[in-house]
């Protein structure tokens, strides 16, 4: 049967009581009402819509009407931690670019501003012992919101422009974007200092190849492929310009 709230199809001997996608209580007896849930362009509300695949569109901080946003925030951290294929699955293809966008700012601005915490804390950053230290992060919180943002548009622009040379962008740049923005959970871990980042960093990497894998509905080996193009172009373009420092330096050198 399908969940009566999303439409995510349950099985009532492996998912009993409630939905595994939106949490909604579920009984067996209960009659489906209505189709699967979508987003319609230009709203930033879930409303039933038809569906020609079957597909149930949902996330949980898409839903913040219902659940309120800390009870949203808290279930798209868990749904995307505990059920990434299954999270990905459901993400509306479109909708908006505000919410996901927000979500991600969110997310990566505490992730930054724990970062810059331990960094300071554990003496990691070379101004720890300035008596400038204090005024530099208050200026880096407030700029760091804007580096979010811009990290995160140049991101998913060459990751969809990676897609397309794959011959992967099968749904549009929104449904990438999207995927960037979800994808950004992991970050998280930075509050755990030290290892945190490192595994957040991993884990995010796995995230964005469910989602590319999920929304576009390509291979693993292609969505890889997408991921790798400017991985190993950005490594390539580094390596070049400290080879030509290097030679700077060695030639300057007697």
């Amino acid at each position: 049967m399908n969940c009566t709230h999303c439409g995510w199809p349950i099985d009532l001997s492996q998912s009993p009581g409630h939905c595994p996608v939106c949490g909604h209580h579920v009984e067996k007896s209960e009659p489906p009402q209505g189709e699967p849930y979508s987003q319609e362009p230009g709203s930033e509300l879930l409303t039933p819509a038809p569906s020609q695949t079957g597909r149930a569109a949902y996330c949980p901080w898409e839903d913040q009407d219902r659940l309120g946003l800390f009870s949203a925030m808290t279930r798209t951290i868990g749904e995307t931690y505990r059920r990434p294929e299954a999270f990905f699955s459901a993400v509306p293809h479109g909708g908006g670019f505000l919410m996901p966008l927000l979500y991600a700012l969110i997310v990566e601005t505490i992730a930054a501003m724990a970062s810059s915490f331990w960094g300071t804390v554990l003496g990691d950053t070379l101004l720890s012992g300035s008596p400038l230290t204090g005024k530099l992060t208050v200026g880096s919180a407030i700029l760091i919101p804007f580096f979010v943002f811009v990290v995160i548009v140049v991101w998913a622009a060459v990751l969809h422009l990676s897609l397309i040379i794959v011959g992967g962008a099968k749904e549009g740049f929104e449904a990438t974007f999207r995927v960037v923005c979800y994808s950004s959970t992991p970050e998280m871990l930075t509050l755990i200092p030290v290892i945190g980042g490192i595994i957040g960093a991993v884990w995010k990497v796995y995230l964005t190849l469910v989602g590319l894998r999920k929304i576009h509905g390509i291979t693993t080996m292609r969505a890889s492929s997408a991921i790798a193009i400017p991985v190993l172009f950005t490594c390539g373009l580094v390596t070049i310009v400290l080879a030509f420092i290097f030679a700077g330096v060695a030639a300057l050198v007697p």
